[in-house]
């Protein structure tokens, strides 16, 4: 008989349960066995919390695949697609090339991964928690925050640093939250200039109760053991969107906090997303013995598969235990096909549910039999201990335990440099990118949304609003390139999402790509120079309504979801240059030009002529367009088209009603600037110089 190739896309829990026994059934004559893993090592779920909170060493969750795999070929290489009719996957090589693997089986077992994207923010200012180094990234940020509210003078400011905001309430989320708080409190002997009360932990979850695992009196028992440990509990609430400053929950609560860790929602790998196969919510279904329908040498496993358990027919939940057996019974299922045997449906009886709450405390439910307290806690570590793939790491744990309950919690902190790094932000509209005074630590490129410049008045008035910056533009670089404080705040004034480069990464940037330093100097020059320069034509601005000036819409706007022949059909009947479009609200979303038209007409030349009516004008305007509020300055206005070498704005009548008021033309502003002046003898000539 040939020798079988068997690929393992996933070395989670299923993969390498699946491996082992696969091995330990089939020789190596009978059958190669390789496992795909976009990391060289197993992650012991269970215990990444520890790790953040510096119970045990940040390596001991990780076990190698070619310790826990003897026997099995282990690639640290990403699979790209797995082709079901053709028995192929695809992978990326390690030179980055794609490459094919012909398959007899395939186990997929790649698990699900983290939707950082279902709260606006999260994915920006989240810590996510499901990796080694999303454990080693959390323990670096609470060392971080302690030292800096160790030496903060603000109280509130050090409130900030140390405020802890955990999303989801299931067993990654309590873990953490337990954790942190219990590192917290075992460390505030070593920094006596913080108050214990200054430090807080808020576990934040959307039921009625924590854990909906356990049952209903283990989930009482943990709320009310980590209230008495001093975590925050919040219960019944969403969080709504996470910023740089903390978390906003759908009743309109704000916690302002320095760290926000997000354990709640999941996505499934990319590739299972574009397999033709029936999914549930991202999960593979599976027939009753794991493998697809329609294919005899297919299989998914673990997190990413939906498979009913045979022993109550509920789809199995996403946990380990389930996991592992799945992966020893699809081994099993494989080894008997390949004999001629019949396959067995999943059935297994779950052991039980074990979590640790914090303060050795745990609640475990474990056949029927119910525990909590220190009890539980000892129960969890010991059947956690036992549970770990290799002798070495059972070893490496029990030293780390025995040192944490004899000796203090390690507070080394790996400090992050900022200043080399890119990342994205995300800012609700009223919120501060940065404060007048601050350091000037980055520059920020716009994305979708505006902000807005705000300089304080002497006379201790609401600050004035001296420019507005949307999609495209950057702002944050004066500072940097003088080498001071912000000079100005900058303000969101839509939802804002901005790419920040720390201030190492600008000044390489700006030094060895030409057209960034010239555009950089250009922007300077032009937002220095019109106050300074033209002192009264500015005071006449200052002192003018935009009412005054702004002029009704040429023609009526287009919608969203016009044809691009019927937006040509009303350029040439109205003889406009540009139209404003606009959604089903009637608010501004976009403008269309001849230029776009023209552009369009190019592109249009490569389509197939039956996609050519398919084309909207929603494809092709300007989105999100600069614009302006009938109560903004018209010295505001001229800065901003005087900067972008504008002829004309949209005016809307607010930042929530984007309904369009009507347009503001360059020409109009300067003919008010004349007029005020001509009223004046003398004027003209001093401001001319």
């Amino acid at each position: 008989m040939a020798k079988l190739t068997i690929a393992i896309v996933g070395g989670g829990f299923a993969g390498v349960a699946c491996g082992r026994r696969l091995r330990s059934l089939l020789s190596a004559e009978e059958a190669h066995i390789v496992v795909f893993s976009e990391e060289n090592y197993m992650v012991f779920q269970p215990l990444l919390a520890e790790v953040a909170g510096s119970s045990i060493q940040a390596e001991v969750p990780a076990t190698p695949l070619r310790v826990a795999l003897p026997g099995v070929e282990c690639r640290r290489e990403k699979v790209i697609d797995i082709h079901l009719p053709e028995s192929t996957l695809v992978y990326e090589s390690f030179d980055g090339l794609k490459r094919t693997l012909k398959y007899d089986h395939v186990v997929i077992a790649c698990g699900s991964g983290m939707n950082l994207m279902a709260v606006p923010g999260m994915a920006d200012h989240a810590f996510p928690f499901r990796t080694v180094s999303d454990a080693v990234a959390l323990r670096a940020q609470i060392s971080e925050q302690l030292e800096q509210a160790a030496v903060c003078d603000d109280p509130e400011r050090r409130r900030f640093f140390l405020t802890f905001a955990v999303i989801g309430g299931g067993f990654s989320g309590v873990e953490v939250a337990g954790e942190i708080n219990d590192l917290l409190q075992a460390v505030g002997r070593y920094y006596p200039s913080i108050k214990p009360e200054e430090s807080k932990v808020v576990l934040i979850h959307s039921r009625e109760q924590l854990l909906p695992e356990v049952s209903s009196s283990l989930r009482d028992f943990t709320k009310t053991k980590m209230e008495q440990n001093g975590v925050q509990v919040i219960l019944k609430q969403r969080v709504k969107l996470v910023t740089a400053d903390g978390v906003t929950l759908t009743d309109g609560t704000r916690f302002h906090a320095a760290t926000v860790v997000g354990t709640t929602g999941t996505a499934p790998h990319p590739f299972i997303e574009r397999m033709k196969t029936d999914k549930d919510k991202g999960r593979v279904k599976t027939e009753p013995d794991m493998r697809l329908p329609g294919y005899n040498n297919a299989w998914a496993i673990g997190d990413c598969a939906l498979i009913v358990n045979g022993f109550d027919n509920d789809a199995s939940p996403p946990t380990g235990q389930f996991a592992e057996r799945q992966g020893k019974q699809c081994a099993a299922n494989i080894r008997a096909l390949t004999k001629g045997q019949p396959t067995k449906p999943f059935y297994f009886k779950p052991l039980g549910m074990l979590c640790a709450i914090g303060g050795h405390n745990a609640v475990a439910e474990m056949m029927g039999i119910k525990l909590s307290g220190f009890t539980a806690w000892w129960i969890w570590r010991s059947v956690y201990l036992m549970k770990l793939p290799s002798f070495s790491r059972k070893v490496k744990v029990a030293l780390d335990w025995t040192w944490e309950l004899l000796f203090s919690r390690d507070i080394t902190g790996v400090r992050i440099d900022h200043a080399n790094r890119v990342h994205d932000a995300y800012f609700a509209s009223g919120t501060y990118v940065f404060k007048k005074d601050d350091p000037a630590t980055d520059f920020y490129v716009i994305e979708k949304g505006e902000v807005e410049v705000l300089r304080q008045l002497e006379d201790g008035k609401e600050p004035e609003t001296v420019a507005v910056f949307g999609p495209g533009d950057f702002f944050g670089e004066m500072a940097l390139v003088e080498d001071r404080p912000r000079s100005a705040s900058v303000r969101a004034r839509t939802d804002v999402e901005l790419t920040i480069i720390g201030k190492g990464m600008f000044a390489k940037m700006s030094k060895v790509i030409a057209p960034l330093a010239q555009q950089i100097n250009t922007a300077i020059r032009k937002r220095t120079t019109m106050r300074q320069r033209l002192p009264h034509s500015t005071e006449i601005l200052k002192h003018t309504q935009l009412r005054d000036v702004i002029e009704s819409m040429p023609s009526q706007p287009l919608s969203e979801n016009c044809s691009f022949f019927s937006a040509v059909g009303q350029f040439e009947r109205e003889h406009a240059d540009f139209f404003c479009v606009v959604d089903g609200k009637a608010n501004l979303t976009g403008v269309l030009t001849r230029t776009d038209l023209l552009s369009t007409l190019e592109m249009m030349s490569t389509l197939p002529e039956e996609q050519r009516g398919d084309i909207k004008v929603r494809d092709i305007m300007t989105q999100n367009p600069l614009w302006v509020t009938i109560d903004d300055s018209p010295l505001l206005v001229a800065e901003m088209m005087r900067e972008r070498s504008m002829k004309r704005m949209p005016v809307v009548y607010g930042v929530t009603d984007r309904r369009i008021a009507g347009y503001v033309r360059l020409e109009s502003l300067m003919a008010l600037v004349l007029r005020k002046i001509g009223e004046e003898p003398g004027l003209a000539h001093a401001e001319l110089g």
